[in-house]
């Protein structure tokens, strides 16, 4: 008699547990599918249960306000490149944004026609492989302690000889390199234009 009432509050003891369980089990696939209001009930009888369900609410609250962040910080990100890119669309002097590795980042329309290159040439690309040329003066500008460097560069695009001026500017946060800025300015004009002044 005893052992069959001792197995009938087993199963009753089981009953109990096994919805909460089954509950939060529920509850763990909706979430997983993006729902965060598939929270559980925190009424239960057993106090320890009712930690449990208490804790699993909360760390779902704490799990979809870290998403929410991480979403806004992409939607700033993504506003910000967008109003950076319309900005440079304005401008006649070519930019370039690198990373601290040389990847290109952005860069302006100024920039291709300047260096006659297309959108495909810059995409995606490492600034030193388009320009391997100029490897060795960006590495020692990146090796010194300036912050800005200018240097006049003979480009041929198209059978053409142009007189570039680059500019160089090292973005540092907390001691380190973080990217670069670069502008580029086509001189060709300006400089036969002196040249004819001179020989006048």
């Amino acid at each position: 008699c005893f052992i069959l009432i001792a197995v009938l509050i087993g199963f009753n003891l089981a009953k109990r547990l096994s919805k909460p369980i089954t509950n939060l089990i529920e509850s763990a696939n909706k979430i997983s599918k993006g729902n965060f209001d598939a929270k559980v009930s925190e009424e239960d009888q057993f106090e320890e249960v009712k930690v449990l369900l208490t804790s699993y609410n909360k760390m779902i609250d704490e799990i979809r306000i870290k998403q929410n962040q991480i979403l806004s910080k992409s939607e700033e990100d993504e506003t910000k490149r967008l109003f950076i890119e319309a900005i440079l669309s304005l401008l006649t002097t070519g930019v370039i944004s690198l990373d601290s590795n040389f990847e290109i980042n952005l860069y302006n329309d100024s920039s291709l026609k300047t260096l006659g290159k297309k959108s495909e040439d810059l995409e995606n690309k490492n600034f030193l492989e388009v320009f391997p040329d100029w490897d060795k003066l960006i590495n020692n500008f990146k090796q010194s302690k300036r912050i800005i460097e200018n240097f006049q560069i003979e480009l041929i695009i198209k059978d053409n000889t142009r007189n570039l001026n680059l500019k160089i500017i090292k973005e540092i946060k907390e001691n380190l390199i973080t990217g670069y800025v670069i502008t580029i300015d086509d001189m060709t004009s300006l400089i036969l234009a002196e040249k004819h002044a001179a020989w006048s």
